[in-house]
């Protein structure tokens, strides 16, 4: 099938040589979309609350689900403006620097040398806080990476994913810029790729914003908002806003004015659980809509005995929702349920063969309506969270012209789940680390979220009136050679 850049973020978790490896995701178009990886990496977690400090920092989010399939901002480190992933699984920040000659061409470069020579940055020492002292990996003097020093040595970074691509390098401290907000920050200076770490020339690096125990890599590293929090006595607390042409990134606490720029209505919080992903556990997850969005078509709790499904995790840096074997098993179940009425039953189980696999389809706009929404619900709390089809339904452009219709729903290969973009965009969200809580709230749409001026959301319902046109049909001929006769028969009718 033709195929539109629409890059896509996978994560999953996993365990390697003795580390936690968290959510690590991998950039796909659509022409990748039918060859989605899994992958991972490591990080940590500190903190110590520090006195607050009111200040109003609001930075702007670039990105988007069916553009960059990734969402980023920019920041300045040792007075080079970089774009990094802004990562809520992941909590190592690290950019490529100059004399690394397998980083991605045409991306920005930190230059440390310069700023090491002048006095405004350090490399970090072995032995020297942060730089852990309990493995012979923490110390390198390999000379391949340029800003290591052979006599003394540096404190190593090295960043070792499941797909086999990576990052290595040493730890520096340097000055960061956000917006109009300066302080110093111990970040990773990246000095050799490997396989596909950092694809695209567009976005340099990564800023993690998970908890610090993930911030192994190996020595045990202060995630940017806990070093921010220190240096700045700003509360370890932020907001994020997504929308299809990007979103906004709030720091500090939730009642500043920054914050409530963004939302609207009351917020919704729910503890999270451990110290290394904003995981919190919801009594149940339902898949409802019908007559009124009140027909519940399938529900993991009643289908298992009363059992609640596994936490979920809040991560931007995933776009798409992701749900645990058995759940997503009873996604399908309730859209055979819901859809057959209207569609057959055979057609939508040919539709789904087809769109589950990973591939875009191109079917007439309406075909979506009868989706159920994923309902999650919180513990103790009577409001739900609430994914509707025309978030998870990602349309995307198509070379031909026309759309094509692209799943936003995948299924992880462990016992938690993923709440990654596709729900980001229906909600703020608020990352309190002094409280351990998450908060939920609808958004802005002057400034974000599935309300937003052009968001997919949107998108979906305006092409469901308009008739197709030369090139849908088109793109539709071009697919066809591709497809089984059952998927043929449900296209053309």
């Amino acid at each position: 099938m033709g195929a539109y850049p629409l890059l896509l973020l996978l994560m999953l978790t996993s365990a390697a040589s003795g580390h936690l490896l968290p959510l690590r995701k991998h950039r796909l178009n659509a022409e990748q979309w039918e060859r989605r990886h899994s992958s991972a990496l490591a990080r940590r977690r500190l903190a110590a609350a520090p006195e607050p400090r009111k200040v109003e920092v609001l930075d702007r989010i670039e990105g988007g689900v069916s553009s960059v399939g990734q969402y980023f901002t920019t920041l300045s480190f040792g007075g080079v403006s970089m774009t990094v992933q802004v990562d809520t699984g992941s909590s190592v920040t690290a950019v490529p620097a100059v004399g690394c000659s397998t980083c991605t061409k045409g991306s920005k470069r930190y230059d440390l040398t310069p700023r090491v020579a002048a006095g405004k940055a350090q490399r970090i020492a072995c032995g020297r806080a942060p730089c852990c002292t309990t493995s012979a990996r923490c110390c390198s003097r390999d000379a391949k990476l340029h800003g290591a020093d052979p006599a003394n040595g540096t404190c190593a970074m090295s960043l070792s994913y499941k797909d086999k691509s990576g990052a290595t390098g040493v730890l520096v401290r340097d000055e960061v810029a956000m917006g109009k907000l300066t302080f110093p920050l111990v970040f990773g200076a990246i000095f050799g790729e490997q396989g596909k770490f950092e694809p695209f020339a567009q976005i340099n690096g990564i800023v993690g914003l998970a908890g610090e125990n993930l911030g192994r890599v190996p020595t045990l590293l202060p995630s940017f908002m806990a070093q921010c929090s220190a240096a700045t006595k700003i509360p370890n607390k932020f907001s994020m806003c997504l929308g299809a042409t990007g979103g906004m990134l709030a720091i500090g606490d939730v009642a500043d004015k920054a914050h409530k720029k963004l939302f609207q209505g009351a917020m919704v919080s729910v503890p999270y659980t451990g110290d290394l992903y904003y995981a919190f556990p919801p009594t149940d997850i339902s898949f409802v809509g019908g007559k009124g969005g009140k027909e519940v078509f399938k529900s993991y709790a009643k289908e298992h005995g009363g059992a609640a499904p596994a936490h979920a995790v809040i991560d931007s840096g995933s776009t798409l929702v992701l749900l645990q074997p058995k759940l997503h098993a009873l996604w399908k179940e309730a859209i055979v349920a819901a859809c057959s009425a209207s569609l057959g039953r055979q057609k939508v189980e040919a539709l789904l063969q087809h769109w589950t696999q990973g591939s875009c389809t191109v079917v007439p706009k309406q075909t979506f309506d009868c989706f159920p929404s994923i309902r999650i619900s919180l513990k103790g709390k009577a409001e739900t969270l609430n994914v509707p089809p025309s978030t998870y339904v990602v349309v995307v452009p198509a070379k031909n012209g026309g759309h094509k219709f692209c799943n936003g729903v995948g299924k992880t290969d462990n016992s938690q789940n993923v709440l990654g973009d596709t729900f980001m965009q229906s909600y703020v969200v608020h990352f309190d680390k002094e409280a351990r809580t998450v908060g939920f709230a609808a958004p802005n749409p002057k400034y974000c979220g599935a309300a937003a001026a052009g968001h997919k959301a949107a998108a979906v319902v305006a092409l469901a009136d308009t008739p197709w046109t030369s090139a849908d049909k088109a793109l539709l001929a071009t697919c066809a050679g591709t497809l089984s006769l059952a998927w043929l028969l449900f296209l053309v009718q």
